[in-house]
């Protein structure tokens, strides 16, 4: 991603002149909020399939009306932590023009002229469900479905890996040029890779932990599910606090080398003294301006898309940075 938004900025390695997002807000949920909107703003076209007017769809040239759960037909398959596939089934009519992600995707791809894009949502399902023995329709109809486990395939035909063994020393990362082993390599901005910085910021800033009634930046402009969690928190130990004279539901200004946020103090003995966490995605739709407080908040305010990134994945620093505190005037 970082990639793709110096792309929009600076045409490097070519020039990125339209943005489509299905379901996202990315100025809350991308690294370094302030230079997201900037990109943002280079390109011609940015296009947003949404359900709510979040503040990137108000920054869009473009919001289509996205589908909800109760208005599709849908193949949905976890198995990276489940072994069911769930089969939604439409219960409500489409109002007005909205579509589901997918016949927007194959409706712009058929008129652009890509290849393999032409099949309807509905014969990839068919696709999807075949070793049922039954369409998407036909398995609708007749209810759930057990499919036979089969146990210890692994004795007939190894595991899916390169030795066909369990490979706790990764030969396919190993072939890649990586290092097959797991390592640890200190971030690019602590207190001892960057000594200089941490004299201004001195606490290692941590983000991203889950919010129960929310899912990232979902879900605030939900009544029911934002009682649950009103305010953005900065969780502090009772001792850090104490030092900066910040008391429990203070508001606390939180500052890394982007910028500076506000979110309320939880005192916790459970982090450590030296670790200040944040709380992401926050923006608040009740706000009457076109950005929401997606820049008053939200943690990704204070993270980065600088380099250097992660080696095999191309990921950027999200934990492990440096950051200050002090109790907001």
């Amino acid at each position: 991603m970082p990639s793709v938004f110096e792309s929009m900025r600076t045409g490097e390695p070519y020039w990125t002149k339209g943005f489509l997002v299905f379901g996202n807000n990315p100025l809350a949920t991308y690294a370094d909020s302030r230079l997201v909107r900037d990109s943002l703003l280079k390109l011609d076209l940015l296009m947003i399939a949404d359900l709510f007017m979040t503040p990137a769809c108000e920054l869009a040239d473009v919001v289509l009306p996205a589908a909800a759960w109760p208005e599709l037909d849908q193949v949905v398959a976890m198995p990276y932590f489940g072994e069911d596939v769930v089969l939604a089934q439409q219960k409500a009519e489409q109002v007005g023009e909205c579509k589901q992600d997918e016949v927007i995707m194959t409706e712009l791809a058929r008129r652009l002229g890509l290849p393999h894009c032409g099949d309807q949502p509905h014969a990839i399902f068919d696709g999807l469900v075949r070793p049922t023995g039954m369409t998407f329709k036909e398995l609708a109809a007749h209810g759930p479905v057990k499919l036979e486990m089969k146990y210890r395939k692994y004795q007939a035909k190894g595991f899916a890996t390169p030795t066909g063994k369990i490979e706790l020393y990764s030969t396919a990362l190993e072939k890649m040029g990586y290092d097959p082993l797991p390592s640890y390599q200190e971030p690019p901005e602590s207190p001892l890779s960057r000594p200089d910085l941490a004299k201004e910021f001195p606490y290692v800033l941590t983000t991203g932990a889950r919010i129960a009634v929310f899912y990232h930046s979902e879900y605030r402009q939900l009544p029911k599910l934002r009682r649950g969690g009103k305010e953005p928190q900065v969780e502090i130990h009772p001792e850090t606090a104490k030092r900066h004279g910040i008391a429990e539901r203070d508001w606390v200004v939180i500052s890394s080398p982007r910028g500076s946020i506000r979110q309320r103090a939880v005192l916790s003995a459970d982090i450590h003294p030296q670790v200040i966490h944040c709380e992401h995605g926050w923006w608040f739709p009740e706000r009457e301006d076109p950005e929401h407080g997606a820049f008053e908040s939200n943690a990704n305010v204070l993270t980065s898309q600088s380099p250097p990134y992660d080696p095999a994945m191309g990921t950027y620093q999200l934990r492990g940075l440096l950051c200050r505190i002090e109790r907001a005037p």
